[in-house]
């Protein structure tokens, strides 16, 4: 019996660290005060992989400030060895309160395990004590505490970080403004202290601003300054550009930063600190005069063409410049969409340069294509903005420029022009080819079976005039205006065929050339006009008067009129095949209500 009762004892001693396996939470304090931390670790007793957290990583009322650190340790007690796998996590509590850490779903190789919630204790300041640089050392005086209770051997404490030794103050470049003139915002730290870490903690959003952050990645520099009698470091810490969107006493908010204090030699404090709301007066814009831009600051304009002489066809490139002070974003307006005597393709963005968020310069590249012969003159371009500091609309022009445009493109021997409707015309010089003259030599024939050699005479002959019987036909349907309106579609896709043949051979202007004109062809077709004749605007009010959705229209012109923009840009973006595909996808909607 007793035998019996040793061999039980000793397999239940085997496996009770199988019987240990499983994961759980806990934390290393469950009270703390606003500006402590604490430490979530997740740990793994004999489980099989490493820990992988299921569940989102959000915790209401805390903010994660380091972590995960993961790790693994082994003990072996009385022959029997565990292991456990760790996860670490540093928590700053956002608010007082009895906060739950919830409970977390946990895998750890092919199972998965649940924590159970954790509560935790905020109370306003600092309740968390500090440890000492020697940590947890095991002291061989500690039974002689009164012999060492004199000053001389107490251990070093930290000083207490009050809000006057550290805190932030809200700069601004003005507190009177108009609506969509740049505010320059500016949060400075002052600090008795030594600072070893600091981060932004909580962005506010600025409500009746268009906000955009300024030198994120520069490095902090401190100055020295006193104020009040004291001897403070400061530093600029953020900056912001804002430009109100309204009229009216507008708050910038407070914004909270996480600093890491060197309270003294051996210790480190984490400190929060937010600055204070800045409250700024925005004053509306007066009446503004027709063309006003929307632009509030101070801006110059220049434009410029790459030549003054061209061809029919031949493209210009436009080149506006707008630079100063103030937001040119959201700016896009430049010139009319419509010139005498040229066709306007505009980029579908133009390129911002930025020195800062305050300083900005946007230019325009747009390609114009004469359309006819003679002086064809680019008007000037005008700018109409608001100056806060004359307080007035101020408005700048560009000087007219002339371009002197005689005949069409020439291009070695062969005359090409662009018609408007997107297709080309092409005329041929005439070439002369000499024909070798002399005496032929013998004939040898085949066959001697006379009937076989007038067969193969005779042969060519009749499938030539079958063919061309055909060819007559073909025509004859082509030419009838029902046949072209059925098979327009038909007719289409064989273009398509076309198209996708020169773009697998990389010859991009010509690909967006017949894309454009396999588009146009189409409408020729169906509503059965001359193709030299039809443009795209005048397809866009047929399609209007027949009650197309307009989404449709707009996706058809805005389509044509880039396949245009690419064939006449010296510097194409290159052959996009998927193009092709969007057009038949465009033309086959159409097919469909027409």
């Amino acid at each position: 019996m007793k035998r019996a009762i040793t061999i039980l004892l000793m397999i239940t001693s085997l496996f009770l660290p199988l019987c240990a396996k499983g994961v759980r939470a806990y934390v290393s304090f469950n009270r703390i005060g606003l500006n402590d931390t604490l430490t979530l670790t997740i740990e793994g007793e004999d489980v099989n992989g490493e820990l992988e957290i299921l569940s989102p990583l959000k915790f209401n009322g805390f903010t994660i400030v380091g972590g995960p650190n993961s790790g693994t340790s082994i003990s072996i007690v009385n022959g029997s060895m565990s292991k456990k796998e760790t996860l670490s996590f540093v928590l700053a509590p956002t608010k007082t309160g009895t906060l739950t850490i919830p409970s977390l779903k946990v895998k750890a190789g092919k199972d998965v395990f649940t924590t159970e919630p954790i509560k935790v204790e905020v109370v306003k300041g600092s309740v968390v004590p500090h440890r000492r640089n020697r940590g947890n050392a095991f002291d061989p005086f500690s039974n002689f505490d009164d012999f060492f209770n004199d000053d001389f051997f107490s251990p070093p404490r930290p000083r207490k970080i009050s809000l006057e030794d550290i805190f932030i103050r809200t700069e601004v470049s003005s507190k009177k403004v108009y609506v969509g003139e740049p505010v320059l915002v500016k949060f400075v730290l002052f600090t008795t202290v030594p600072i070893t870490q600091l981060a932004l903690k909580e962005v506010p959003s600025f409500q009746g601003f268009l906000a955009y952050d300024i030198d994120t990645n520069q490095r902090i520099r401190f100055n020295t300054t006193i104020l009040g009698g004291k001897r403070y470091n400061t530093a600029v810490i953020y900056k912001k550009v804002l430009y109100p969107t309204k009229s009216g006493d507008l708050v910038i908010p407070p914004v909270s930063f996480v600093l890491n204090a060197q309270a003294d030699f051996f210790f480190g404090k984490r400190v929060i600190r937010k600055s204070e709301p800045l409250r700024i007066r925005v004053l509306p814009l007066p009446p503004a005069p027709d063309g006003f831009s929307g632009l509030v600051g101070s801006f110059d304009i220049q434009a410029s063409v790459d030549t003054t002489s061209a061809r029919v066809g031949q493209s210009i490139t436009l080149k506006v410049v707008v630079s100063g002070k103030g937001d040119l974003k959201s700016f896009d307006k430049i010139l009319p969409d419509k010139l005498d005597g040229f066709r306007v393709f505009k980029p579908s963005s133009a390129e911002i340069k930025e020195k800062d968020p305050l300083h900005q310069t946007k230019v325009w590249n747009i390609v114009l294509v004469p359309v006819r012969e003679g002086e064809l003159r680019i008007p000037s371009v005008k700018l109409v903005y608001f100056d806060p500091l004359a307080e007035k609309y101020i408005t700048k022009t560009t000087g007219g420029i002339t371009v002197n445009v005689k005949g069409k493109v020439e291009t070695g021997g062969v005359v090409v022009g662009q018609q408007p409707s997107g297709g080309t015309v092409t005329l041929l010089n005439r070439d002369i080819t000499y024909i070798k003259t002399g005496r032929l030599d013998r004939v040898f024939y085949l066959v001697e079976n006379k009937w076989v050699i007038i067969f193969v005479s005779v042969f060519p002959f009749v499938v030539l005039a079958f063919a061309f019987f055909i060819r007559v036909s073909d025509e004859k349907k082509k030419n009838n205006v029902e046949y072209r309106k059925t098979k327009a579609y038909s007719f289409f896709k064989q273009r398509l065929k076309e198209v996708r043949r020169l773009g697998k051979k990389k010859k991009a202007r010509e690909f967006y050339q017949s894309l454009s004109k396999a588009i146009i062809s189409y409408f020729s077709d169906k509503l059965s006009k001359p193709n030299i004749e039809l443009r795209i605007d005048e397809i866009e009010n047929i399609l209007k008067e027949k009650g197309i959705d307009e989404n449709l229209i707009k996706q058809l012109t805005d389509f044509v009129e880039y396949c245009d923009f690419e064939s006449y840009t010296p510097h194409s973006s290159g052959v996009k095949l998927e193009l092709i595909d969007e057009a038949n996808e465009i033309i086959q909607k159409i097919e469909r209500v027409l």
